[in-house]
């Protein structure tokens, strides 16, 4: 036994010296054996060898036993693979029963090509030897379409050991520094990897597996590591793999629809894991990679490259490789800093989603990539959306949002997408369904340039692929401060999107008409306002709708607003006029704005009501006002009544403008609480009492406005008809087709302003003048004589040709009468009055301007009693012939009128007062039954506005004598007159002269005939008479009086009364 152990020593000595030689030991005789051990006869497959050899390989490999040249064939001698070298660790147990089977079997620098065929399966190719520089082109299979996946070979190593058989002994197999070469025939392309290292070991269910190798296609090159596992229970065979350095630009060599990736710059690591079954089909594929920093640069969809900060993706790969699942992507956008660098945060999306139709896209017809995500982003700044969001993926919501969408932060980002590619164009992209939410703040939105945009305005979103929606809950569009709204913009599929802003705003007067008035609306223009003139405060309700077209025009806003006004102001509303601390409700749309509420219109308080249209109807603007107005306001707008119109008049006035700018003003004032006077008429309807006034005033283009009806109620005041006014708003011309005042009834009355002056004519009627004919001027004593100031009448001018009746006083009138009244407001310039007299005589009365500065008095009718009755002067006469004139010079202060009226043959009725004077003087039986009888009066006079001074009158006839002198005041209702009464007997007296019989009648010499004086003074309207009964007259008084010759042949000067007896001229 000694010698055998000490001979293997030797043996082992000898061989491990010769084995460490640099050559080789040649085992030729070993070759067959080593051929019959890899032998598979029951599999087909023959094994040839070269040569076999056993080297030593160093102390951490020992004895290596090396075959060169193994060809493996099958039974009918075709070539599988060529191997060049192969390393065996034979099984000492299977030497022990005589059996040359190993135990391992390492692959030594191969060339190995892996086919994928045109239906996606993978199959070894047979072995070549390809150097560094061959090409696809050399990588065909062997003959009939080469292998299964799995060799024969490693198809037995896979089965459970049967120690009958050499390949029962074998445990493990390593393919070491092998030159792979990856045809794949359904793409076209064939991949390299330089240097890879496979080891399989058997197990009792299986085998494991372990691979590492480098892909030069996928990175620089692209790292791979990965462990296998093969259940034999299953046949199922588990890939577990990890990558590092892949190039995410190269992943478009994979797959066609990944070629969007060609423009990144960006390095990926992660892991694989899978499944296959024997016949190559893949089972799910799972994946988590990730990578960055880096960028994307997609030419036709990025202006610049999309920086990336860090990619993170876990996903799989359906079985069948036509699904992928997206479980979890997270990508974090912008730039890197760099040396401490501060750059702009860039948004961070996370995804979840799957990619269909992977391997049927191509299908003519029916074939498509269908992509379905949700998306989740956050912390997204608008103004960097153009550099994320690609130009074809929702082109149509992203063209809107990039134009219309300035600053602002999209805190959160909640979106769903449905995307299709037909045939797997990326041109051809359809966008099935896309919506989403969001939350921002800070945004500025352009809803329709170029109007001022909403600015900081903080939002929640939603969207979808024909609609984009936000309700804000802050935010601006100039000064107007936006308290809630939304914004609607659909129809992203169709050419013209549809725009609707719908919210409640607050602002000021100003900066909402300026809104309004901005030339893509252009209401207040229309309108005639100027916003920056408008105050106070604006709380409002608006909707707008309108197609986002740059060709806007007015017609195309659907506009809706309901607004509060509150202290608005707006300058010249309605003829120049403003309106002021006004609280109005407005509502707004497209075809019409209304406004209601109260203010103060020109300093007037009032209720408006304002309907605007915008749009073809009866009328373009219409505002009507309801107030009060007093006389301050009526002086302050310029429109001063007084003292015709005094006191505040209710008015309702409605203004409207029609689509040719001709205008109407319909007006109703109600007279109640106003005081109205016409003077000179002595008229008055006194606040308080009932009355009414119409008007309706047409405005024509270029023209003075027209009248065309207005009516006037108020007492005994009644008046309609039309006429024309002046360009401003002065009374052009009336035609009154009714006039009726007091006691005046005129029909055809026209008016006409001629120079400031009211001229009138009257077709016919009745017309009352007495309050024309009578002054109302009262002056105190000491005024008397002092000039007095105009009154404040008005020039007029009355011209009646034929009138029925003129009344100048209670039951004296004037038939079929010719009347001219024409006033210079303080005094009177002409007037003529010619008509019938009850009785039938003729009455004519002129006062008429003459040479010399002056104005003449002529009063003439062949009835003086009926004219002195019907000029309202004395009632108490009867016939006679009745001749007044006088003459007032113009230049004089008050122009005084002096001059004589002279009555013959008359009456005087014993009703008068002169009657109850006469009869205390006790000379009343002088009189008949039907009054004094009177040959002559005469009188000169001078007329000073309400006085009337007499230097002396005189009337005699054949009962009495008389004479007076003073003066009477209509105004004051005063009378201060004397004067004397003489019985007509006393013209005896004149016989004086002759001697005795003289002296018989006057009862001796210096001895007069007895007569009466007598004083009138107090009250015109009640006076007090004193009389002095007894009074001698000197027959020279008597012949002043009853106008007898002297003996000189001359008339004796009269006096008013006697002078004492001895004075008085014989």
């Amino acid at each position: 036994m000694a010698a055998v152990v000490a001979g293997i020593v030797l043996v082992v000595a000898i061989g491990a010296w010769r084995l460490s030689q640099p050559e080789p030991l040649r085992l030729s005789f070993l070759t067959p054996y080593v051929e019959q051990a890899l032998t598979l006869p029951e599999r087909s497959i023959k094994v040839a060898i070269d040569d076999t050899l056993i080297t030593w390989a160093g102390w951490g490999r020992t004895v290596d036993l090396r075959v060169r040249g193994v060809h493996i064939r099958t039974n009918g001698g075709r070539e599988l693979a060529a191997l060049p070298e192969l390393s065996l660790t034979l099984s000492v147990q299977a030497l022990l029963h005589g059996i040359i089977a190993p135990t391992s079997i390492e692959v030594l620098n191969p060339q190995v090509t892996l086919l994928r065929d045109h239906n996606g399966r993978f199959r070894f190719g047979r072995a070549l030897a390809l150097t560094s520089d061959d090409t696809s082109d050399n990588a065909e299979p062997a003959p009939n379409g080469g292998t299964p996946l799995i060799p024969e070979a490693l198809a037995e190593f896979m089965t459970a050991p049967d120690y009958g058989k050499p390949s029962g002994y074998l445990r493990r197999i390593s393919i070491v520094d092998a030159k792979m070469v990856l045809v794949d025939r359904r793409t076209g392309l064939v991949w390299h990897a330089p240097a890879a290292d496979f080891s399989f070991e058997r197990h009792p269910g299986g085998l494991s597996g372990h691979l590492q190798l480098q892909v030069r296609e996928l990175g620089r090159p692209a790292q791979f590591t990965g462990d296998l596992t093969y259940d034999a229970g299953s046949q199922q065979l588990s890939i577990q793999a990890s990558f590092s350095g892949v190039d995410a630009a190269s992943l478009g060599l994979l797959r066609s629809e990944l070629m969007v990736l060609q423009g990144a710059d960006l390095t990926l690591d992660g892991r694989v894991g899978t499944q296959l079954n024997l016949d190559g089909q893949l089972e799910r594929v799972d994946f988590d990679m990730s990578g960055g920093p880096g960028s994307l640069t997609l030419p036709d969809e990025l202006e610049d490259p999309m920086p990336i900060r860090k990619l993170a993706v876990t996903g799989k790969l359906d079985a069948g490789l036509d699904r992928l699942v997206i479980d979890h992507a997270q990508l974090d956008l912008g730039d890197t800093p760099t040396d401490g660098e501060a750059v702009k945060p860039g948004p961070s999306l996370s995804l979840q989603g799957q990619i269909s139709g992977l391997t049927t896209y191509g299908e003519p017809r029916t074939g498509a990539l269908h992509l379905a995500a949700d998306i989740k982003g956050k912390d997204i700044l608008v103004d960097e959306l153009a550099r994320y969001w690609p130009q074809t993926m929702a082109f149509k919501p992203r063209k809107w949002i990039l134009a219309n969408l300035g600053a602002g932060r999209i805190d959160d980002l909640s979106a769903t997408l449905r995307l299709r590619l037909p045939g797997g164009d990326l041109g051809a992209l359809a966008l099935d369904k896309v919506a989403g939410t969001m939350t921002g703040k800070g945004f500025t939105i352009h809803y329709l340039k170029p109007m001022p945009p909403i600015t900081d305005a903080a939002a929640t979103g939603s969207f979808d692929a024909d609609s984009f929606s936000a309700s804000f809950t802050a935010g601006h569009v100039g000064g107007i401060e936006i308290q809630s709204g939304r914004i609607d913009i659909t129809d992203f599929a169709k050419p013209v999107q549809t725009i609707k802003v719908d919210g409640t705003v607050q602002a000021s007067m100003t900066d909402a008409l300026s809104l309004l008035d901005h030339p893509r609306l252009g209401y207040m223009k229309r309108l005639g306002i100027d916003p920056k003139a408008s105050a106070g405060q604006t709380n409002t309700h608006l909707s707008v709708t309108f197609p986002a077209d740059k060709d806007l025009v007015f017609e195309q806003v659907d506009l809706s607003a309901e607004s509060s006004l509150v202290g608005a102001g707006i300058k010249h509303v309605m003829f120049g006029k403003d309106l002021d601390d006004a609280n109005l409700e407005l509502t707004l749309t497209r075809k019409a704005m209304a406004i209601e509420g109260t203010g103060r219109f020109a300093g007037v308080a009032s209720a408006i009501a304002w309907k605007q249209n915008f749009v073809a109807a009866d009328f373009d603007t219409r505002i009507a006002l309801q107030g009060t107005v007093d006389e301050d306001q009526r002086k302050a707008l310029g429109v001063d009544l007084s003292p015709i119109v005094t006191g505040p008049a209710a008015f309702d006035v409605t203004y409207t403008i029609f689509d040719d700018h001709s205008g109407e003003v319909a007006a109703k004032f109600d007279l109640g609480p106003t005081t109205l006077s016409i003077g000179s008429m002595a008229w008055t309807k006194p606040a308080g009492t009932a009355g009414q006034a119409e008007a309706t005033v047409s405005l024509p283009v270029g023209q003075p406005p027209v009248i065309k009806s207005f009516s006037v109620n108020a007492l005994d005041l009644v008046a309609s008809g039309h006429g024309s006014l002046t360009d401003s708003f002065g009374v052009g011309q009336m035609a009154l087709d009714r006039l009726s005042l007091g006691k005046t009834n005129l029909t055809g009355v026209k008016l006409a302003y001629v120079g400031g002056r009211p001229e009138v004519t009257v077709a016919g009627g009745v017309l009352d003048v007495e309050p024309l004919l009578t002054s109302k001027i009262t002056l105190k004593p000491e005024e008397m004589d002092k000039p007095q100031q105009p009154t404040a009448s008005r020039p007029f001018l009355i011209r009646a040709d034929k009138l029925d009746v003129v009344t100048l006083a209670p039951g004296r009138q004037v038939e079929n009468v010719h009347v001219l009244l024409d006033s210079e407001g303080e005094y009177w310039h002409q007037i003529e009055i010619d008509g019938i007299l009850p009785g039938g005589t003729p009455l004519t009365m002129t006062y008429l301007p003459v040479e010399g500065g002056r104005h003449h008095l002529s009063i003439k009718s062949n009835d003086a009693g009926a004219a002195l009755r019907v000029l309202d002067i004395f009632d108490d006469v009867q016939g006679g012939r009745l001749d007044v004139f006088g003459d007032a010079t113009d230049s004089e202060p008050n122009r005084p009128l002096t001059g004589k009226a002279e009555i013959q043959d008359f009456r005087l009725i014993n009703q008068s007062g002169l009657v109850r004077l006469i009869s205390l003087t006790g000379f009343i039986d002088a009189m008949t039954g039907e009054g004094f009888q009177f040959d002559r009066f005469t009188t000169e006079f001078t007329k000073t506005r309400g006085r009337v001074d007499i230097p002396l009158a005189r009337a005699h006839g054949p009962s009495l004598g008389a004479t007076a002198t003073g003066n009477f005041d209509v105004d004051q209702n005063t009378i201060d007159l004397k004067g004397t009464i003489v019985p007509a007997y006393a013209i005896n007296s004149i016989l004086g002269n002759i001697p005795l019989i003289g002296d018989l009648i006057q009862g001796g010499e210096g001895k007069g005939l007895f007569a009466a004086t007598y004083t009138a003074t107090g009250k015109l309207s009640e006076p007090t008479f004193t009389v002095n009964p007894l009074a001698a007259l000197a027959p020279g008084f008597l012949r002043g009086l009853f106008d007898i010759f002297d003996s000189n042949g001359q008339p004796t000067p009269p006096t008013a009364m006697p002078l004492p007896l001895g004075q008085q001229n014989r």
